[in-house]
């Protein structure tokens, strides 16, 4: 069952094409009349259901800028989709999960809640909110074997980015460099994911956070790490993203000195506890 505001005919089009059983229904996210009547539809064709996987947000239509320019609307308005959407769905299919005492949802992410990237505050926030709202989740439907975890794709070329020139133009590049593999994401990279986290292999697996993003949230290149940054054109004065590389500060060598500081920290620690103790 695809449920989208646009685009779902061609998707379930193309999923019949390939033999596939592919149903597309009109769904707003943000409406709870119209969430419900997706759920009674599947449930009228196919008596269960299984599997949620929630992708409906509002991400390649957005422009970076500063978070000063962002309006209280624009916030409400990517909220409503991006975390109220999937609460929603969550909602939804929540009677019919734990009456069957099992089932998987899926909720996708970005890389960009983990990287703090500037310029889209608003939507990073949301993305943040859906990493947090996977974990709680896990926890709440764990007893009814109802596993949920999170999928955190990079940038990754889809249909609606590579529709966008200005988005390719900003990130696709940068994007390669802050990855171990040197290549372009595409869809099929983060659904594979996505499938591995609904089929029977990943039925211990809930409440995690997988980056598909070819190893993009935790490498390094020569110390030094890529972060995009909002910065001025000296001429025409816009606003524009630019990549920079920032230079990791030096650890603090573990010399004797500084190991006979953090023991006598950790005992005073270890005192205080004690001493207020019952």
């Amino acid at each position: 069952m695809i449920a989208d505001i646009k685009g779902y005919e061609a998707a379930a089009e193309e999923l019949s094409g390939k033999g596939l059983d592919g149903i597309a229904i009109r769904t707003d996210v943000t409406d709870v009349g119209s969430v419900s009547g997706v759920i009674r539809e599947t449930m009228a064709r196919y008596g269960r259901i299984d599997i949620l996987v929630n992708n409906a947000a509002i991400s390649a239509e957005l422009r970076p800028a500063p978070f000063e320019q962002c309006s209280p609307e624009e916030w409400r308005r990517i909220y409503e989709v991006n975390v109220i959407g999937v609460f929603n769905m969550c909602k939804a299919v929540s009677p019919h999960m734990r009456a069957a005492r099992t089932g998987r949802i899926i909720n996708v992410s970005s890389g960009t809640a983990l990287k703090g990237t500037p310029g889209m505050l608003h939507y990073i926030a949301s993305k943040g909110a859906i990493i947090s709202m996977t974990r709680s989740l896990a926890s709440e439907f764990s007893a009814d074997q109802i596993t949920v975890n999170a999928v955190s794709p990079g940038f990754t070329l889809t249909e609606s980015v590579e529709a966008q020139p200005e988005l390719l133009t900003t990130f696709a590049d940068a994007a390669i460099t802050t990855r171990l593999l040197k290549r372009h994401a595409v869809a099929t990279d983060v659904a594979n994911v996505i499938y591995f986290l609904a089929s029977d292999d990943s039925g211990f697996v809930t409440g995690q956070l997988i980056a598909a993003d070819g190893g993009s949230v935790f490498h390094s290149v020569e110390g030094r790490s890529g972060v995009p940054i909002l910065t001025k054109e000296s001429s025409a004065g816009s606003d524009i993203l630019e990549t920079c590389f920032c230079e990791r500060s030096e650890p603090r060598r573990n010399t004797k000195e500084n190991a006979s500081k953090n023991i006598l920290m950790l005992a005073h620690a270890a005192n205080r506890t004690s001493s207020q103790s019952p």
